[in-house]
């Protein structure tokens, strides 16, 4: 075991997969700038090569005094089209919807006298000193061994999904910094200053209903009130600017996303989840399995996140040491991720904090060789599979079916893991007596 941990810890290997790092990150950049180039400079490229479109559209919206329809397609329509001109003609029934929560585009109204480019600059610059306080966080709480916490850092900051965040203006970085800013502050015995944190997951409120329920399961009823206080503070103070009736109206609007389409900007056969996997599998042979295969895979998802917590729990109590509530937290956003009904490429940002927590573990000796390398043989595949939106971006079922088949594959392999070992953060062997264990670390 101290073999194996040792030679990763060694400097020739952290060397390379930190100039690995560098190299992927210099072409993410490279890449980046082309598309812009490619679009005539950022004036066309915001307007339309980005997803910050559609935040533009209800900033505006809410400054031409049309708050209250602000979910309203029509009204979005409208001031879409006027957004794009002169450079670009929004298409009949076309419209990039506006279906985020309303902050988002509050905040860009004071900024809305800028040009847009600036603005969508100043966006990208706050997401980066999002992902970066999230990083932080990790090597601060939970550094990877030795010289690898260097190499692991840049390896997350070249993650393709990230920057596809950066590059399209969406805020999963916001929502990265919500999940290890919480998952921080539980470590720390901090409950309200967690429930803060976890707030800005709501950015994405399909990943909620999966997180708060783990967050349920480890009785972690503090943080949960906190939350619930500050999404319901913040929907208060935005009334007298939206209307009374603004989270009616929003949930009126994600009420028929079911069956929105490519005229609302929506593309299931892009979406890296059971519904793209169901989608690219069956949409076109037989359609009528599709949502079957998406409710029973997240039926047995969450199932296996519910076994799992039982089986880390004996006793039934809420939570558990450090080492067993990370891999709980860990196997909870591996599950949220592809049970969520809409996620696309940029939204596997939320990926970075398991596969950090993983990979520490895998890294640190305090599993046995096999596992080790069999979460390393997976955390290696996972990065592979995230620059195929950018290789393939024409063919979405290269790059959905590997990608949430891997993800299939590690609930698997995590659960098995929580349940073999009854949820220890470092399974021992048989033969060893069980003694105390410095948390993540080998025994002593």
């Amino acid at each position: 075991m101290k073999h194996w941990r040792h030679r990763w810890d060694s400097v020739s290997t952290t060397r390379a997969i930190s100039l690995l790092g560098a190299f992927c990150l210099v072409v993410l950049l490279l890449f980046w700038a082309g598309v812009i180039h490619a679009n005539d400079g950022p004036e066309r490229y915001v307007r339309g090569a980005t997803d910050f479109i559609h935040i533009l559209t209800g900033a505006e919206l809410i400054r031409s005094g049309q708050a209250a329809q602000l979910y309203d397609l029509e009204a979005q329509r409208a001031m879409q089209a006027r957004i794009l001109a002169p450079y670009l003609t929004l298409r009949p029934n076309m419209v990039l919807v506006f279906n985020h929560l309303p902050i988002e585009a509050l905040a860009l109204v004071p900024l809305l006298g800028l040009p847009y480019p600036l603005i969508f600059a100043l966006w990208s610059g706050a997401s980066v000193l999002a992902a970066g306080a999230a990083l932080w966080l990790l090597a601060r709480y939970a550094p990877l061994p030795g010289p690898a916490n260097r190499a692991g850092l840049l390896l997350a900051c070249a993650f393709p999904p990230l920057h596809l965040a950066l590059w399209l203006g969406q805020p999963s970085a916001f929502v990265l910094l919500g999940l290890c800013g919480a998952w921080a502050a539980l470590r720390h015995e901090r409950p309200a200053l967690a429930g803060v944190a976890f707030a800005l997951v709501a950015l994405k409120p399909q990943l909620l209903p999966i997180l708060v329920l783990a967050l349920c399961l480890q009785r972690r009823w503090r943080t949960l009130l906190v939350t619930a206080g500050v999404l319901a503070g913040g929907s208060i103070a935005m009334m007298p600017v939206l209307g009374v009736a603004w989270p009616l109206r929003y949930l009126l609007l994600l009420s028929g996303s079911r069956d929105w389409g490519a005229e609302v900007g929506v593309h299931p056969a892009q979406m890296e989840n059971w519904r793209g996997l169901a989608v690219n599998l069956f949409g076109q042979s037989v359609p009528a399995l599709v949502m079957p295969c998406v409710v029973g895979l997240s039926l047995l998802t969450v199932g296996l996140l519910l076994l799992a917590w039982w089986r880390a729990h004996p006793a039934g109590q809420g939570a558990g040491t450090a080492g067993q509530d990370d891999l709980i937290w860990a196997l909870a956003i591996l599950v949220a991720v592809p049970a969520s009904l809409h996620l696309l490429p940029h939204d596997l940002s939320a990926l970075v904090l398991p596969a950090w927590l993983l990979g520490r573990r895998a890294l640190n000796g305090a599993w046995p060789t096999s596992l080790s390398r069999g979460w390393l043989a997976l955390l290696g595949g996972g990065y592979l599979c995230s620059w195929l939106p950018l290789l393939a971006s024409d063919a979405p079922a290269v790059a959905v079916i590997p990608t949430v088949s891997l993800l299939g594959a590690a609930i698997g392999l995590l659960a098995w893991q929580l349940w073999t070992y009854q949820g220890q953060s470092s399974p021992v062997p048989r033969a060893v007596p069980r003694q105390a264990h410095a948390e993540g670390g080998p025994a002593r």
